[in-house]
């Protein structure tokens, strides 16, 4: 009898654990059909939830900043260059601008209004065209002293001066550059001064002096020159940019006075412009 409980308990115990096993096949089962990430192999499941490591956070960082510098240099050296190129076509706007104000009233320095009636004096030959009286002095400079700026005063048979004002003719107009460095004109007629142009540091003049078949160019200290003879003018300025730290090292550049090699600490860019104009007046 006792034989037989035995047997029987044997057999229950096996059934109970064939049971166990069979419930725990069912659930890792079912959790490998949700999950299927966990029915990969512990070692790989293992690797990924490790993180990086310090050397290779260390790495990836060296790399970022690399990155970064290399972009960095890219933005710094492509302002660098715009900035360049921005200021030098603004010097050479200027040295245009400021070679035309001069040539323009140099030429038309001693212009005076004819009053001619064509049909009255249709068939009668005007003997004194070329002539007429000027009450007024066409042209005069001063020459600055110890490398200063120059100045020219020019007068023409107008009612507008350099400042665009309304004046008694003849206009009369004074060019300078004053300590700012700027291009002014005065009108002497009301003794307003004005500025036309920033960034000129220089201005030099020299005044070409007929002497019958040959001319001379001479400075307004030349005491023998005759004003009454001068009928060209040769106009020199030295502009710079008004923008600092555009050059790493001291440029080179040739002033009005045909010095070449010169440098200045700056950081600016510098340019002479010079060109030779006609007093129309004077010729005939």
């Amino acid at each position: 009898m006792l034989d037989r409980r035995r047997d029987y308990q044997i057999i229950f115990d096996n059934f109970h654990a064939m049971k166990i096993n069979h419930n725990q096949d069912q659930m890792r089962y079912a959790n490998a059909q949700l999950h299927p990430v966990t029915s990969i192999g512990r070692g790989i499941l293992r690797s990924r939830q490790a993180g990086m490591s310090i050397v290779e956070l260390m790495v990836a960082l060296t790399i970022g900043l690399f990155l970064m510098l290399v972009v960095a240099n890219l933005f710094i050296g492509s302002k660098q260059t715009y900035r360049n190129q921005d200021n030098m076509s603004r010097l050479q706007e200027n040295g245009r601008f400021a070679i035309s104000i001069l040539g323009k009233s140099i030429r038309e320095a001693g212009y005076h209004t004819l009053t001619f009636n064509p049909l009255a004096n249709m068939y009668q030959k005007n003997t004194n065209i070329n002539s007429w009286p000027y009450s007024a002095t066409v042209l005069t400079g001063s020459n600055g002293t110890s490398g200063a700026p120059d100045s020219i005063s020019l007068s023409a048979d107008n009612t507008v001066d350099c400042l665009n004002a309304s004046v008694t003719s003849p206009a009369t107009n004074q060019y300078a550059i004053n300590s700012s460095s700027q291009l002014t004109c005065k009108s002497m007629n009301s003794g307003t001064t004005g500025v036309l142009l920033d960034g000129v540091e220089d201005l030099q003049i020299l005044y070409g002096e007929s002497l019958g078949t040959t001319r001379r160019f001479v400075d307004a200290s030349d005491s023998t020159i005759n004003w009454g003879n001068v009928d060209t003018v040769r106009v020199c300025v030295l502009l710079r940019t008004v923008e600092t730290g555009l050059t790493v090292s001291a440029q080179s550049y040739t002033d009005c006075s045909g010095n070449t090699g010169q440098t200045k600490a700056d950081g600016r860019i510098r340019q002479s412009f010079s060109e030779t104009f006609a007093v129309r007046s004077r010729f005939q």
